[in-house]
């Protein structure tokens, strides 16, 4: 039989290593590295995803994985990413991991009647607040949070925000009384058709931002690794990075935005 480690998505930081685990035979197929998997520990049966397949460190009897959940598996490239965000970071390997799940990869293990397992979608509220509308001023911080929105289309969940901003519920709150940003309550249905319906409409570029983007692109095509975009606070850089976001994303790429 052979073995997976796997590292459990849990918070203790007295098991931030992957644990080895035995894979039945009709789970080796499955069981390849970046799959989302259960596993046994102690009483209970927890999520995990498999980041490798080596021989072994605990050389007694191992733990059977009890399933693999049917999500798509992380990639490689993510898998290997994760690893280095929490050795540089000195963070948790699980919550690194859990920066990369796929969609779909968050609630409970639920076992189905046939012995396999999903994940049930967690019990949410009927409505949801979203984060809408920023506006420039505000602290340094409030400003990274405002361009946070801007770049993912003007319009997320509070929630969503908070994850991808690091930041919190009060924050916003305070950023919403302060004019900088609108919150207001949705129904939930409404609230993720506006988180996902895509790039607002921005503001109309003026010249000097026309000429960089267009530098941006031109370097997206030829290649270049590095570009340094310079201007003072407030000369309009933001939309700059939203519209080379979305030439890069129009050509099959990806961003990050810090």
């Amino acid at each position: 039989m052979s073995a997976v480690q796997v590292a459990l998505l849990l918070a203790t930081r007295a098991l931030d290593r992957p644990l080895d685990y035995a894979v039945p035979p009709p789970l080796a197929d499955r069981a390849r590295r970046g799959a989302l998997v259960a596993c046994p520990l102690g009483r209970r049966t927890v999520l995990g995803v498999v980041v490798g397949a080596e021989e072994p460190t605990w050389q007694g009897d191992l733990a059977e994985i009890a399933g693999v959940v049917d999500v798509e598996p992380v990639s490689d490239a993510l898998v290997e990413l994760a690893a280095w965000i929490a050795r540089y970071y000195a963070a948790p390997l699980a919550a690194c991991l859990r920066l990369v799940l796929p969609p779909g990869a968050e609630g409970t293990l639920k076992r189905l009647p046939d012995g396999s397992w999903r994940l049930a979608e967690p019990p949410g509220p009927p409505v949801r607040l979203v984060a809408s509308a920023p506006v420039d001023g505000g602290t340094t911080r409030q400003r990274a949070i405002a361009t946070t929105l801007r770049a993912a289309g003007g319009t997320l969940t509070a929630t969503d925000l908070c994850a991808h901003a690091g930041t919190s519920l009060p924050t916003l709150r305070r950023m919403a009384e302060g004019g900088l940003i609108t919150l207001e309550r949705r129904e939930r249905a409404q609230a993720d058709a506006a988180a996902t319906a895509g790039p607002a409409a921005g503001p109309e570029l003026n010249a000097d931002q026309v000429a960089a983007v267009a530098e941006i692109i031109a370097a997206l095509d030829r290649g270049q690794e590095a570009l340094l975009v310079h201007g003072v606070t407030g000369s309009g850089k933001t939309e700059v990075y939203i519209h080379a976001i979305e030439a890069a994303r129009a050509r099959g790429r990806g961003a990050i935005v810090l």
